[in-house]
């Protein structure tokens, strides 16, 4: 559960929702015209559909293995 917690809070994706929320009702408390914090909530949420699609490209390609330490090289690999 804590391990959870811990990827969550270190997840950039989150934090830059956090950023949002967080812009979001200061923008609103002063009674910036909402037009400004719509603009800077969509630029985020840009941003967070970015990082989004990197990590799912990261994931998803299988020759971006990420080599373990202690963990033996295949011979095929060294010939690439």
């Amino acid at each position: 559960m804590t391990n959870a917690i811990t990827s969550l809070i270190k997840s950039r994706k989150f934090l830059l929702a956090l950023f949002a929320v967080a812009t979001t009702i200061v923008m609103h408390y002063f009674e910036i015209p909402p037009e400004v914090w719509v603009t800077i909530d969509a630029l985020v949420m840009i941003l967070i559909n970015a990082i989004a699609k990197e990590d799912a490209a990261e994931k998803s390609n299988p020759s971006n293995t990420k080599q373990l330490p202690n963990t033996p090289t295949r011979i095929s690999n060294l010939h690439d």
